[in-house]
């Protein structure tokens, strides 16, 4: 047999060499993380029969390709309320995880397990859907849930 013989340390030092410039290969041509753009943290969700109330985004994060969730305020007349979400862009679908008067109690976890439901076009959840699932050029971006 006639091939390149290499001493056995140079053999790992090339291998060594290989894995790390696949693995900043890898690095240079993977998506980015899903997580949210440090802008979409304060902005104002817009729910247009709702003047008098202003929504606002505390947190978005998503958990899976086509789920989020999210932490909202809302501030109105009657005072400020927190609540927080879980919203599948794929079925357009929720899940109400917490809500209160504090950001604290909406995050707190809720003893029973809250069921998914449909999204209702024109509702607050229609809304923030929306505008969580259209973050970003994601490619779950739409609003037509309710003609199924």
């Amino acid at each position: 047999m006639t091939g390149v013989r290499l001493p056995r340390r140079a053999a790992w030092l090339t291998l060594a060499v290989a894995l790390a410039g696949g693995t900043l290969a890898f690095l240079l041509v993977a998506p980015r993380p899903t997580d949210p753009l440090p802008t979409s943290i304060g902005e104002r969700v817009a729910v247009p029969w709702h003047t008098s109330t202003r929504l606002t985004v505390v947190e978005l994060k998503w958990v899976a390709a086509d789920t989020a969730e999210i932490v909202t305020r809302r501030d109105s007349k009657t005072g400020t309320t927190f609540t927080r979400r879980l919203i599948d862009c794929g079925t357009g679908e929720f899940a109400l995880l917490g809500e209160g008067t504090s950001e604290a109690e909406a995050r707190a976890d809720r003893p029973e397990k809250q069921a998914r439901s449909p999204i209702m076009e024109n509702s607050i959840p229609f809304y923030v859907a929306a505008w969580t699932c259209c973050r970003d050029g994601r490619a779950a971006c739409r609003t037509d849930w309710t003609r199924r």
